[in-house]
């Protein structure tokens, strides 16, 4: 087998190959899909950013408050004010008596409700604990 005839058989076994010394060529209907999806492409709120990182901290906060000597579960919960921009944190608080806790989640809602009246609303709600995953939100919450 000559050498030119050994690098055409070679080409053809990598034919199937993902990696190849030709750039590859994409139909041009193809390239408009990237220029769609370039326009799908949103800029960073940077005071969105900055409102939820001080949501996340003072959730973090009140998670440290959290009584769980059952689970061991902290949860910390923030929860922002459409009306007034306040921010409302609860954390779990366990009993014996299982179910009669409280997740931090309704703390929060219970607190906010308690300053603002019963038809306030939420822009943000930020929930945190230390699982890897995120966590399901408790029985009644669900």
């Amino acid at each position: 087998m000559s050498a030119d005839t050994q690098k055409q058989s070679n080409k053809s076994k990598d034919s199937g190959s993902t990696c190849s010394e030709s750039p590859l060529k994409i139909p041009d209907h193809e390239v408009n899909v990237s220029k769609t999806l370039a326009g799908l492409v949103i800029k960073t709120d940077h005071a969105m950013e900055k409102k939820l990182n001080k949501m996340k901290k003072s959730a973090w906060n009140v998670r440290e408050n959290a009584y769980c000597p059952y689970s061991g579960f902290q949860v910390g919960a923030a929860l922002r004010s459409a009306k007034t921009g306040k921010i409302y944190v609860g954390c779990n608080v366990e009993n014996a008596a299982y179910p009669t806790g409280i997740c931090a989640e309704r703390g929060a809602v219970m607190t906010a409700i308690a300053a603002e009246g019963k038809n306030i609303k939420f822009d943000e709600v930020v929930i945190v604990t230390e699982a890897d995953e995120p966590s399901a939100p408790c029985g009644p919450c669900r």
